[in-house]
């Protein structure tokens, strides 16, 4: 944002830079949009190939296959079909990545939530993490949680909630979490915020300020945009208040800090502790998303990144490593199709296919 400008607009302009003379432009759905792209591709001459829109609902994974298979189209790379279908099949680290039952139950025991049968001392009944920080991928992931985690319930045959951790960068107002509370009605159990020490991650006081009422937001009825803001607000709150000590079989973290009023400020560890004790508890779901920026610092906590494999200058989307697959962008060739995806407006990027 500080780079690219405020606005979609302004971001679109800056990434239409890449476009060269004559090299077609293969173009995703959103960013379809802007009409600077298009003005720029036929100032260079460039065919413009936009993608059509996909049906309602339709995740942001779908959409990039779909935004992939048009690059590779254009291309006419001679590729065996299977080895596309496998390629587009692949999803890179932290885009709705479900934990294995191995590594959950490493992740548990990593942030002080051991499983311990003899105790009743559980594990949540699945743990996904995704990279997803803006409205329209909040409102995308909750569905893909509802379908992948909270519907299949348990021999119980009671329905799963979900635990979430978020994080969120400085330049995003926190009102997009109001995504999460509107799409899992009824399913989110509770919400608490990772106060991390990346430099660009936003902390809990800006969030409570970024919530506070504001008088054309306040409405009447419980589905009213103030009483939503109220709701969330109390849920992230109840997330971070002072507890006692942990009933499970190793202490709790500490708290990060302090925020205001005595809340305490949670670390990503501490976030990820009542997380995975509330959920081992209840049989329920966690999911950890939000800004790029609390991931190194939450797969620390869990044991499951290889801190070998980040890149030593940390971009908008560093690389690393979960469960042994490391993941970094492709190397740009002058000679290839360009192909612009989803722009984000609060962190500066877009998700970029490369040939």
């Amino acid at each position: 944002m500080a780079i690219l400008g405020d606005t979609l607009e302004k971001i679109a302009g800056e990434k239409a830079g890449i476009i060269k003379k004559g090299i077609p432009v293969v173009v995703g759905p959103q960013a379809a949009s802007f009409d600077v792209i298009r003005e720029t591709a036929e100032k260079e001459g460039a065919p413009f190939i936009p993608v059509a829109e996909g049906p309602e609902g339709e995740s942001f994974d779908e959409e990039n296959k779909r935004t992939a298979r048009t690059a590779l189209d254009t291309l006419r790379l001679p590729l065996e079909e299977e080895t596309v279908r496998k390629a587009l099949s692949a999803l890179p680290p932290l885009r709705l990545h479900v934990l294995s039952p191995d590594a959950v139950q490493t992740a548990a025991a990593a942030v002080g939530c051991a499983e311990d049968k003899k105790k009743g001392i559980g594990v949540p009944s699945g743990v996904m993490l995704d990279v997803g920080h803006n409205a329209t991928a909040l409102e995308r992931l909750s569905g893909v949680l509802r379908s992948e985690l909270l519907s299949k319930g348990g021999g119980d045959g009671r329905r799963r909630g979900v635990h979430m951790v978020v994080g969120l960068s400085k330049e995003r107002d926190a009102k997009v979490l109001l995504s999460l509370l509107k799409s899992l009605e009824g399913d989110l159990k509770s919400l608490r915020f990772v106060a991390s020490e990346h430099p660009r991650a936003k902390n809990f006081s800006a969030v409570l300020e970024d919530l506070k009422a504001h008088p054309e937001a306040e409405g009447k009825g419980e589905r009213s945009e103030g009483e939503m803001i109220e709701r969330l607000k109390r849920l992230l709150l109840e997330g971070a208040e002072p507890r006692p000590l942990s009933s499970s079989s190793e202490t709790p973290p500490p708290p990060h800090g302090e925020s205001q009023k005595g809340v305490a400020s949670l670390s990503a560890r501490e976030a990820l502790h009542r997380a995975f004790e509330s959920a081992g508890a209840e049989g329920d779901a966690v999911c950890v998303c939000g800004t790029f920026f609390i991931f190194k610092e939450v797969l620390e906590a869990m044991k499951l990144l290889d801190l070998a494999a980040c890149d030593d200058v940390e971009m908008n989307e560093p690389s690393v490593a979960v469960g042994g697959l490391s993941v970094s962008a492709p190397t740009s060739s002058s000679s290839s199709p360009k192909t612009f995806s989803n722009f984000d407006a609060a962190e500066g990027g877009t998700t970029e296919f490369e040939g």
